[in-house]
């Protein structure tokens, strides 16, 4: 069985489709810990908010985990489908497909899934601490 440039794509795209997944659920439940805290409803002593940020905390580290190996993952299907196309010779109109793929650095992905989390996490302890959102 052969390898073809169409399967190297299907392959890369597999994987995009992977990382999205794993950046929605991170979304999902970033938005969720924060709007949790924040509502109107909260307790007043806060005795869930601290558990809330532990949890959250796990979550955010073993996704982390998954966001960053994925895209690990990504470099190296991209990497694979640009070497097998060179060497395959694509034709000129598919050229800037493959050009195209330039999947972000797994440090540029973990820095920002960090802070993501770091800005969670300080909104649950703001909403802790009692303090008021910003207001213009």
């Amino acid at each position: 069985m052969s390898f073809t440039l169409p399967d190297a794509l299907s392959h890369y795209r597999a994987t995009l489709d992977k990382n999205h997944k794993f950046w929605g659920y991170f979304q999902l439940v970033a938005s969720a810990t924060a709007a949790f805290a924040w509502s109107r409803d909260r307790f007043e002593n806060g005795q869930l908010l601290l558990p809330l940020a532990a949890a959250f905390a796990v979550f955010a580290i073993l996704n982390w985990r998954l966001v960053v190996e994925s895209q690990e993952e990504l470099l190296i299907a991209a990497r694979c489908v640009k070497d097998y196309a060179s060497k395959i010779g694509v034709p000129d109109e598919l050229l800037p497909m493959i050009q195209a793929i330039k999947p972000d650095s797994t440090l540029r992905v973990g820095v920002w899934h960090a802070v993501l989390s770091m800005a969670t996490l300080a909104a649950v302890i703001w909403a802790h601490c009692g303090l008021e959102p910003l207001r213009n």
